[in-house]
């Protein structure tokens, strides 16, 4: 997959499918890659797009993703919690 191709799936994925994700990561300060419509090619090839987008339509705090041993990815607010945080909650 191109990386234009990934940034059109980023740009034109419906924000409604976020909310929920979206209210998860304010309270809580991080998202399950489960909990958002997009595939691992999404996280591995365009991560920055993909935090720049989220942090647009809503996501609050300074954003970063972190990959688990198990292949999953976690978006979290480094200002609330460090990859290790996240890490050692999703093992």
């Amino acid at each position: 997959m191109l990386l234009n191709e990934i940034a059109e799936i980023i740009e034109f994925t419906d924000s409604d499918h976020l909310s929920d994700a979206m209210d998860i990561f304010n309270a809580e300060g991080l998202v399950h890659s489960n909990q958002l419509p997009f595939l691992d090619v999404i996280y591995d090839k365009a991560e920055a797009l993909l935090l720049e987008k989220l942090a647009r339509i809503g996501f609050k705090g300074r954003l970063h993703c972190v990959k688990t041993a198990n292949g999953d990815y976690i978006l979290f607010d480094e200002v609330k919690l460090s990859a290790q945080d996240v890490l050692t909650q999703f093992v």
